[in-house]
Formats: structure tokens, C-alpha cells, sequence
């Protein structure tokens, strides 16, 4: 299975390394580069949806956020312009198991079985899961995820992903509204459901903790009465999609967006 690196351009020795780590389980990897957090340049932020993600959040999703959602980006339409079938796309933080390539097989075994799915590859959270369906190649087994009913995914650096699922996801999230760990946990908001693989694969590298991000200043009213109403609306009408499962037909205000 083909592996999609995004590479940190504020840490550029990362990528390679763990390339050459890939490389000795057999996997060959092509690499996209993330934008640098410290160095966002005001155009960077053109695809973020401030209109809507006002009626939900206090205040703009934070460069950090938005560099990360760019760099998955640019892995997904790699994949979807590229090819093939499906991919594991990886943030260059993680530490690979020694099994991550048989995962890899088995994975690519699943695919042929017509589902399109998104299918972490770290630790799924706290978010509840059926019970996990053995793979061919002992011992993986799938787990959908069920966010319908609660929890919170960890921060998402590893998937697997088919194509179709890359190109339905990519469509129904077309502006950036949340971080892009929330938005891949919305199987009712993008119609690609949510799968973990267990055992888990990968784990986060051990470096030092990142300096903190400067706070990103409210929107302009952001305390105001009726933006207070309309994001406890919206967080409402969220939990009710959430709980019947459709995919919404647009926020409070209008706008869509996952």
C-alpha cells in the first residue's frame, strides 16, 4: 500500500528519517509538505471558513490547526489524483511499529471488499467502538467507530484511507471550519465512517512537548449575547444530527461545512 508522508517544514530532518525507517519495512513512501505554523502566510488561510466557524467556536481555528488541516489536504488529493486504490497517510511525528507493513497487507486485503472507509492507525480515543472484526492477516481486526454516540478522538498523525473515501471526504468538507480531527470524527457530516484498527501501529514520536501557541484573539463579538445563543444553537442542532445520523444540510447561519 502506498504511504503519503507530510513533512513539517519547521522540522525538516523528521521526514526523511522516518522515510528511511518506512523504507526498511518495505514501504516506499511520497512526501507533501505541511505549512509551517510559524510562517503562515495571509493566503494560507483562503480555504478556512471564519463565517461559519463563528457560529460554532469563540475564536478562528489557530495557525497551528489550519497548517496541519493544509498538509492532510494536500495527502488526500496526492491520493486522489494519483492514486491508487488506497493509501496510509502519515504525519512525520509518529513512530511506526515493527508491524506496521503487515498491517499495510492487511489493509490492502480489506480493501478489496468494496467498503470505503477512514481507518486510524494510533489510538481511537475515547471514542465507543463495535466490536472489532478480524482482518485476513492475523492478528488486525476493525473496529468502527461510533461517534454518533460520544467521545473525542486523539490527535489523528496516521490513517489509512481509500480513494473514494479521500474524494467524498475532500467534497464534503470543502472550507476548513473545525480542526481536522474533529472534522474527520463527523461520519454524519462527510458519509465516510470511521474505523480503528486494532492492535494500534503507530505511537507518537517522544520529543519534547511544543512551545505553546499564542492564544488566537475572539472573533469580533465573539461574547456578545447573540453570538452566545447562536453557538449553544448550533452545538444543539449538532447533537441532534449526531444522534439521528444525517448528514446536515448547512449550519444555523446558512453555511455548511464539517
Amino acid at each position: 500500500m502506498r504511504v503519503i508522508l507530510i513533512r513539517d517544514p519547521g522540522h525538516p530532518g523528521r521526514a526523511p528519517a522516518l522515510a528511511a525507517t518506512l523504507k526498511a519495512q518495505g514501504l516506499e513512501t511520497t512526501v507533501v509538505d505541511a505549512n509551517d505554523a510559524n510562517a503562515l502566510a495571509p493566503g494560507d488561510r483562503a480555504p478556512v471558513d471564519d463565517a461559519t466557524r463563528r457560529w460554532l467556536a469563540e475564536r478562528p481555528l489557530s495557525d497551528r490547526a489550519v497548517a496541519r488541516w493544509l498538509g492532510h489536504r494536500r495527502a488526500l488529493i496526492e491520493l486522489v489524483l494519483n492514486g491508487p486504490g488506497a493509501a496510509l497517510i502519515l504525519e512525520d511525528t509518529i513512530v511506526p511499529a515493527p508491524t506496521l507493513a503487515q498491517a499495510a497487507r492487511a489493509l490492502a486485503q480489506a480493501g478489496d471488499d468494496g467498503h470505503d472507509r477512514i481507518v486510524l492507525l494510533g489510538e481511537a480515543g475515547t471514542v465507543p467502538a463495535q466490536a472489532p472484526r478480524p482482518l485476513a492477516v492475523a492478528p488486525f481486526a476493525l473496529a468502527r467507530l461510533n461517534p454518533l454516540v460520544g467521545g473525542d478522538l486523539p490527535v489523528v498523525s496516521g490513517y489509512a484511507i481509500t480513494r473514494r473515501a479521500a474524494v467524498r471526504f475532500l467534497t464534503n468538507t470543502p472550507r476548513l471550519v473545525r480542526p481536522f480531527d474533529q472534522a474527520l470524527a463527523r461520519p454524519w457530516a462527510t458519509a465516510v465512517p470511521v474505523f480503528a484498527l486494532t492492535p494500534p501501529v503507530l505511537e507518537p514520536a517522544p520529543e519534547p512537548a511544543a512551545p505553546p501557541e499564542p492564544t488566537t484573539p475572539p472573533y469580533t463579538e465573539a461574547t456578545a449575547l447573540k453570538w452566545r445563543l447562536a453557538r449553544l444553537l448550533n452545538q444543539g442542532l449538532d447533537r441532534l444530527r449526531r444522534r439521528l445520523g444525517q448528514p446536515p444540510d448547512g449550519e444555523a447561519s446558512g453555511k455548511g461545512g464539517a
